[in-house]
């Protein structure tokens, strides 16, 4: 007979998968003794943030910590103690959900696949995923590990220089105002001057690890160049006959 608890943990269950459907099957593999491959001294944490004009629905956003020695699906745990929240991998997408599942999900209660607030759309490595209303960045002390510098989000032109200029090419007040950079999964980066402009939009698939600045060739075969300043704004170089520089800040 089903306990009370049980029936109410899997109605909530259900109810959440109207919002979200994981789509991997099979029952949750739990390994408490296989260890993390990552340095002792360090723990890796994941940062969701909230895109713009996103409802953050269930307030998800935050820092999700590793889970030392556990394992879901063959992948590790992250949690975010400060939102009760947890990320665990349902079979073939990451689904994010409340602590209050954590251990009916573990022992196998609730079986994989299972629903949550959100779920990735891309990427095995939880740092190389993808969301419909996340940003997905990691950081860690382990310089093994540590990623590249984050190009991704919505930037706004603060700054021009050079050719730039309104009605211009660039135009930083129209075409050019605005651009986004999202992640391709692991794999790179989309980028899209959401106003038409640049040329674009972009897929990057080709960056160097560790780097600060990338170049993508626009239709005209001109160089654009992509680049993190040292106060952390982002700087985007035209290479056009005539040149020209933006500078974005986080919109």
């Amino acid at each position: 007979k089903m306990s009370t608890k049980t029936m109410t943990g899997m109605a909530v269950v259900l109810l959440m998968l109207t919002r979200f459907t994981a789509l991997s099957s099979g029952n949750p593999h739990v390994d408490h003794h296989h260890s993390i491959e990552h340095n002792a001294e360090c723990t890796p944490v994941i940062t969701l943030s909230a895109k713009s004009r996103s409802d953050n629905y269930a307030n998800c956003d935050g820092n999700y910590q590793l889970k030392e020695d556990t394992v879901l699906n063959g992948k590790p745990i992250y949690i975010c103690e400060e939102k009760d929240r947890f990320i665990g991998w349902a079979g073939n997408t990451w689904v994010l959900t409340a602590m209050q599942y954590y251990n009916e999900i573990l022992s196998g209660e609730i079986k994989s696949p299972f629903g949550g607030f959100h779920g990735s759309t891309s990427g095995e490595k939880l740092a190389d995923t993808s969301w419909d209303k996340y940003y997905v960045t990691s950081d860690s002390e382990c310089p093994e590990v540590e990623t590249t510098i984050s190009f991704l989000g919505k930037w706004a032109a603060v700054e021009w220089s050079g050719s730039a200029q309104k009605n211009g090419d660039p135009d930083p007040y129209n075409d050019e105002k605005y651009v986004e950079v999202t992640s391709l999964g692991g794999e790179g980066f989309h980028v899209d001057f959401l106003n038409g402009g640049g040329g674009g939009p972009y897929d990057v698939t080709s960056f160097v690890e560790d780097s600060t600045s990338f170049t993508v060739k626009s239709p005209d075969n001109e160089d654009i160049t992509f680049g993190i300043r040292e106060d952390g704004r982002l700087s985007v170089a035209f290479g056009y006959s005539d040149p020209a520089t933006i500078i974005y800040a986080e919109s």
